[in-house]
């Protein structure tokens, strides 16, 4: 799991991981864990936007689109499930 800020942040570990790792899926876990967690309660949009801007992040950085998802926050709700599958998430 890959909180989108990550790689960039950390570009000598993320590199390191990754060269140990190199075909090992990326699931996205949000922008990060602390300052930017999913905005529950906020209706589907704002997650949809959440949710694409993490997966975006990820891409644009790493070149590899996340294969799935793990919601950053304790718990997700019915708009969680819904946004994910609307960015593509299976």
């Amino acid at each position: 799991m890959l909180n989108a800020e990550f790689p960039d942040k950390y570009p000598s570990v993320w590199k390191e991981f990754r060269a140990t790792q190199p075909k090992a899926p990326i699931i996205a876990h949000g922008i990060n864990n602390t300052s930017q967690l999913l905005p529950l309660g906020r209706g589907i949009a704002e997650q949809k936007a959440y949710i694409r801007r993490t997966l975006d992040t990820i891409a644009g950085v790493t070149g590899v689109r996340p294969a799935g998802w793990s919601s950053p926050s304790v718990y997700s709700n019915g708009d969680t499930m819904q946004a994910i599958v609307a960015q593509g998430i299976t």
